[in-house]
């Protein structure tokens, strides 16, 4: 029977266990391919829940969970899906059927492959042999000629493979997706690979931020769950010997309505990588715990948050769950081991400085820098540190993508990778990370009667919908084309165009349009800039790092957000002259200015405050708030109670405007209409990196 395949955009090779797809090799486990057998030699027809259990796990009983779930790695392999069913046709409680075309693909014979050709095989007769055959003198000359041009060549090779060293330092080679670790409905992400490299842990989440931890063995991709109940999980550490792990985990997250408490697990596993132990390790804590690593056989680090500003590194005793602070300068971001006993520790100084610290096994400082930050990367995105043994490299996790950071504290690109990839755990050989995002999308209604019109719908993030001042325009941000760009539509039916052309990966906060509705003014890896309908860029030089854009407004200012010290400070900026003038400082989520120049803000408790005059008040106290826009002469308002209110100082009580969907939070609202967001599950894979030269 043949062994390779084509079922629409997929090869299916069976011999090597892999479903090729848009140039990306979807490794597969035995059992999974197992099942697209059984279901191709039926093709076209309904093959039962009994027969495949049988002919795939003859001698053994499973669940039909474990059949559902080859059934969903095939379909990710072959870009399908349950919903669309273009490929395998779920029939419910009875089986399945492998519905689309298929197509034997010719094998070719390795002889055939390596044989050249009769025709093409040089032929010499006796005579013309005889003809040609070289004096030995001449067979010296030619030696000596033969053994100079090697000398030569070899050393044109190597002043080449210098210069192309050199040449790659300044442009960074490209890495590319090798495989698909997991394949599920579900979102998986974290990845880990164990010192090893035999085994890799990841998490696989049953919502936003629930979920189990699971283990993968790298070589058959066999996988295995190690907790069952669902816990808000931070991360996960492996021990050096790879049979213990590290979990930093909390109580669920929709359960309790008080504070998350945190606590470390300590997970034993046996000589075939089976869990053996669980135990809990310190007591529980209401301290955030952000990153946990091994220090020593008895010891381990972590961070913890100290207040709502702070956070530091802390040390554990394993055997008595006894703590003390290791590392508190500063607000402590990350860390990783470099060897000898050496850590690196990424750490914000306030007004968006951050420093890198070399430290000993106790804490002290051998070393400490300041990173110099280019406009590749944003300090205000996830930063986290890793370490590259092979290559004795520090490396930088930022905005998807991953930086070397040199002696000197300058940050380079280390390699250029795809887009929407997070969570990079590095092997001797390869890279494992999270690729895809939430999915988030915008509505369009009117405040007048209960139509809804979904807007320019993909399958990424849609975010920071703005209406046109003085048209049917809408603006707003996706990643639709992978990295992150802004789109404008001329009306809300009309195709979206891309607007802007940024060639990597950038963070985009807060997107406004100007005043004359020609240009548009955002915040780019923490500059300010604004970008023309015809799609000219140009970037508004401040003295600070910019945070976010939270308004556009009268005689050609803006509200804006940077950080000073460690408290965010939000400001007015004069677009004419960059004249900043401070407001309010505190944590914000949303903030805007109304007519009468009050400052209006979500707290990060979700709480509306009111300054006014300089007095602050909550005028909306009891109810949790998470949409804010300026709206006649007050505020719009979207609770998560699923309703939108206007407020204003007119009024004692907010009046209800219109209900909202599941989970929908404001955008942005014009006259008698309002655009509402809303996120999807997300729905994300581990994938698997070659590490480029």
């Amino acid at each position: 029977m043949n062994t390779r395949y084509q079922i629409l955009e997929c090869e299916v090779d069976f011999t090597e266990q892999t479903l090729v797809r848009a140039g990306e090799v979807h490794k597969q486990q035995h059992k999974v391919m197992q099942v697209l057998r059984c279901l191709l030699q039926k093709q076209g027809e309904l093959v039962s829940i009994d027969e495949l259990m049988n002919d795939v796990w003859p001698d053994t009983v499973v669940s039909p969970n474990t059949l559902q779930r080859c059934i969903a790695q095939l379909r990710k392999g072959l870009g399908d899906s349950s919903q669309a069913q273009r490929v395998i046709k779920t029939y419910p409680r009875r089986g399945y059927a492998l519905v689309a075309p298929v197509t034997a693909l010719e094998e070719v014979a390795a002889a055939d492959k390596n044989r050249q050709p009769d025709a093409l095989q040089p032929s010499v007769s006796p005579n013309q042999a005889t003809q040609t055959k070289p004096q030995k003198s001449k067979q010296k000359a030619w030696l000596i000629a033969v053994i100079a041009c090697t000398v030569m060549f070899v050393l044109v090779m190597i002043m080449i493979d210098q210069l192309s060293v050199r040449t790659d330092n300044s442009k960074p080679k490209r890495a590319h997706i090798t495989s698909v670790m997991t394949a599920s409905d579900a979102h998986t992400g974290q990845p880990r690979y164990a010192p090893n490299g035999q085994h890799l842990l990841f998490q696989r989440y049953s919502d936003f931020c629930e979920s189990t931890v699971w283990l993968q063995n790298v070589e058959n991709k066999q996988e295995t769950p190690l907790t069952q109940l669902q816990k808000r999980i931070n991360d996960v550490a492996w021990s050096k010997d790879s049979n213990r792990i590290l979990v930093a985990q909390s109580n669920p997250c929709i359960a309790p309505t008080h504070e998350q408490c945190w606590q470390l697990e300590l997970l034993t596993l046996d000589g075939t990588m089976q869990l053996s132990n669980t135990q809990p390790i310190g007591s529980c804590e209401h301290k955030r715990i952000s990153q946990v690593a091994w220090f020593n056989e008895q010891s381990a680090l972590f961070i913890e948050r100290t207040d709502q500003t702070h956070r530091q590194l802390t040390k554990i005793d394993l055997l008595t769950g006894q703590k003390h602070s290791f590392f508190a300068q500063g607000d402590v971001l990350s860390f990783t081991s470099l060897g000898s006993n050496k850590l690196a520790i990424l750490s914000h100084r306030g007004s968006a400085q951050l420093m890198l610290y070399m430290v000993n096994e106790l804490g002290e400082v051998l070393q400490n820098q300041p990173l110099d930050f280019n406009d590749a990367l944003s300090v205000f995105s996830r930063s986290k540190l890793s370490y590259e043994a092979s290559n004795a490299q520090l490396l930088l996790e930022n905005n998807g993508q991953l930086f070397a950071i040199t002696d000197q504290g300058a940050v380079l690109k280390r390699m250029s990778l795809p887009n929407n990839l997070s969570d990079f755990s590095i092997s001797s050989d390869a890279i494992a990370a999270t690729r895809g995002l939430t999915k988030q999308d915008g509505t369009l209604q009117s405040l007048t009667d209960d139509e809804q019109t979904p807007l320019f719908s993909s399958k990424g993030v849609e975010t920071y919908f703005r209406f046109a001042p003085n048209s049917d325009a809408i603006a707003f941000v996706s990643n639709r084309t992978e990295a992150l760009q802004i789109w404008v539509s001329s009306n809300s039916s009309a195709a979206p165009k891309q607007l802007s052309q940024f060639e990597s990966a950038k963070q985009i906060r807060g997107l406004e349009w100007l005043e004359t509705g020609e240009r548009l003014i955002f915040v780019m890896n923490d500059q300010l800039a604004t970008l023309s309908l015809t799609g000219m860029l140009e970037v508004i030089n401040l003295p600070m790092k910019v945070k976010y854009l939270y308004q556009v407004l009268p005689n050609n200012h803006a509200l804006i957000e940077y950080q000073h010290d460690y408290q965010e400070v939000v400001a007015t900026v004069n677009l004419d002259t960059l004249k900043v003038t401070p407001v309010h400082a505190g944590l914000f989520n949303d903030v805007q200015l109304d007519t009468q120049n009050n400052l209006w803000f979500i707290d990060r408790d979700n709480r509306l405050n009111k300054l006014e005059n300089g007095a602050l008040s909550r005028p909306f106290a009891d109810v949790k708030v998470n949409g804010l826009r300026a709206y006649q002469q007050g505020m719009a308002i979207s609770d998560k109670h699923m309703a939108l209110f206007y407020l204003s100082g007119l009024q004692s009580e907010p009046k209800k405007l219109q209900s909202l969907g599941s989970g929908a939070w404001l955008q942005d609202i014009k006259d008698t209409q309002f655009i509402w967001s809303h996120k999807h599950a997300r729905n994300s894979d581990i994938v698997e990196l070659a590490i480029p030269d």
